[in-house]
This record gives C-alpha cells, sequence and structure tokens, in this order.
C-alpha cells in the first residue's frame, strides 16, 4: 500500500549519546540509502518512491536523490533534489588515497541502481538484472556552488560512468569508488548475487 501510494512516510533518525534517537528529516517517499560527507555537513539520501512508479523507472519518471545540510546537533535541513532516471540504491562518496593514507574530503557522489527493478525483484534466479552507476560533484550538491547559506542551487553534472546491460553486477546495490596508487577502481556489491566486483576506469 505505501508503494502504491508513494507515501512520504520514510524517516532520517538521529543518534546522541546522551540524549538518544530523534528524528531530523521526514516526509521522504522509500528512503532507501544515505550517506554522509566527511569532514562535512551534507548528507544525502536516495529516495526510491519519488516517481509516479517505482517500478519502471525512466526518464518521464524520475526518482530523487536529496541533500540535506546538517546543523550543531544534528538536524537536517533540505537544501536541493537530484532527479534520477534509474532506482538509485545505497550512494556513496569516491575516496581518494594520494599516499594511501590521507583522504581527500572532495570526493564525488557515486550512486548505483537498476534502471527497472521489476527485472530485480523477479525470482527466475538466471535472470541477469541491468545495473547503472552514475558520478555527480559534491561541490554542484547544495548551495556550496553558490556559497552555503545563499539558498541558490543549480542542476549537477550527471556523470553515466557504467551501465551494464550484460547484467555482470547483477542488480547492483552499492558501489563506491577508490583512488589509489595511480588507479582508480570501482567495488561493487549485488542484490542478487555474492561477492564483490571490480572495475578499473580507464
Amino acid at each position: 500500500m505505501v508503494d502504491l501510494l508513494r507515501l512520504p512516510l520514510c524517516t532520517v533518525a538521529y543518534h546522541d549519546r546522551t540524549k538518544g534517537f530523534r528524528t531530523v528529516a521526514k516526509g521522504i517517499k522509500g528512503a532507501n540509502g544515505i550517506t554522509a560527507e566527511k569532514p562535512g555537513n551534507r548528507i544525502i539520501v536516495s529516495a526510491i518512491m519519488a516517481g509516479v512508479s517505482s517500478l519502471t523507472a525512466t526518464t518521464n519518471n524520475l526518482q530523487e536523490m536529496l541533500v540535506y545540510e546538517r546543523s550543531e546537533g544534528g538536524n537536517l535541513t533540505m537544501t536541493q533534489v537530484v532527479e534520477l532516471d534509474f532506482l538509485p540504491d545505497n550512494p556513496s562518496i569516491s575516496i581518494l588515497y594520494p599516499t594511501n593514507v590521507a583522504i581527500s574530503p572532495n570526493g564525488d557522489l557515486i550512486v548505483t541502481g537498476v534502471p527497472n527493478v521489476m527485472t530485480a525483484i523477479d525470482h527466475n534466479p538466471d535472470l541477469l538484472v541491468h545495473s547503472k552507476v552514475v558520478r555527480i560533484p559534491m561541490a554542484q550538491l547544495g548551495d556550496k556552488f553558490f556559497g552555503r547559506g545563499s539558498g541558490q542551487t543549480a542542476k549537477p553534472v550527471i556523470e553515466p560512468i557504467v551501465m551494464d546491460v550484460t547484467g555482470k553486477l547483477n542488480a547492483s546495490t552499492t558501489t563506491v569508488e577508490v583512488s589509489f596508487n595511480g588507479g582508480t577502481y570501482l567495488y561493487s556489491t549485488s542484490w542478487r548475487a555474492m561477492g564483490l566486483s571490480r572495475c578499473k576506469l580507464s
């Protein structure tokens, strides 16, 4: 019923060691994944029921990535909605190990998912499901590009980096991008298969 009516019943909770849990964002249609920049104050949430139908995401039926700004105490303020033409699962922020020690705080947002969830939930174990992975510059998300606090945003560049039409990733759920020793790699998990896939980007 929640899926059919697209009810905005999902929330984001914040845990304080002394005060426990409390809700800091609500009214989300199908919150499905979350990530945070470190260091930084932005929280990214994927919403897979934002479109008219979460079962057949197309360019006319867009799903959403929600961008929040986190203040002291954990409160969240939504600053931007980024539309995607596929069902996004768990977002991640790419990391750079220039000396195998330091982590770059300026990574990109990596979002993975499936173009059509109907194939992913098919009970045929031999069916191979397509996957899609895109990169979105963190510098273009929220109001950081125009200056934090300005309240102004612009549509970010959404760069497709993997379009798996062979089913090798088989319904990718999480993809992380890691750069080290002069190379950049994608590590991806699957909804329908065991193990971890690795892909070197050229």
